[in-house]
């Protein structure tokens, strides 16, 4: 760095702590996503296509125990209205 230069955001502590909060957030977000994909594609094999309501309901769930929980809950219930949201 020549003198008088400013450092980049990503050289200074408080960018490097942002960088690694948002790839932090980032992989949780995936996580649920990948956890979501994995309930629609479940249910869809255990019980046909979905209708566009619950579809969305799966689709706007943002707990990675929730999806977690319902994802145990399909693959053992014998209908849909079984399930706990």
């Amino acid at each position: 760095m020549l003198i008088g230069e400013l450092p980049g955001v990503q050289e200074t502590q408080l960018g490097k702590d942002l960088i690694q909060i948002g790839k932090s957030e980032g992989r949780t977000e995936g996580k649920i996503e990948g956890k979501i994909e994995s309930l629609l594609l479940l249910l869809n094999a255990r019980f046909g296509p979905l209708g566009v309501e619950l579809q969305q309901q799966v689709e706007s769930l943002d707990s990675s125990e929730k999806l977690d929980r319902l994802v145990l809950q399909a693959a053992r219930v014998d209908s849909l209205d079984e399930l706990e949201w």
